[in-house]
């Protein structure tokens, strides 16, 4: 009787043992994709657009619309050297 205890308690021993193995290897898998896991839902990424081959000329017809698309042409073009610029900012000593 002693031999089939012993010989169950070591089933047991033996299938805890592969259940703390298995659960090790699956933890250090989760913690290796962690490690190499990258949040880049909000990653900024350089792209060019093409040039526009086909330039529309439209008739103006209001004098204040022309205005504003000149203004608007201003902006844009504002907004695209300062996004040049950024590039070429170096944070800290060289």
């Amino acid at each position: 009787m002693a031999c089939s205890q012993d010989s169950k308690a070591d089933d047991q021993s033996s299938s805890s043992v592969k259940a703390s193995v298995e659960e090790m290897e699956a933890n250090a898998g989760i913690e290796s994709d962690n490690e190499n896991y990258a949040d880049n839902s909000l990653a900024l990424v350089p792209m060019s657009l093409p040039a526009s081959t086909k330039k529309s000329e439209l008739k103006i017809v209001n004098r204040s619309v022309l205005e504003v698309l000149d203004a608007l042409r201003h902006a844009r073009e504002q907004i695209q050297s300062s996004m040049e610029s950024r590039h070429m900012i170096r944070v800290g000593p060289s």
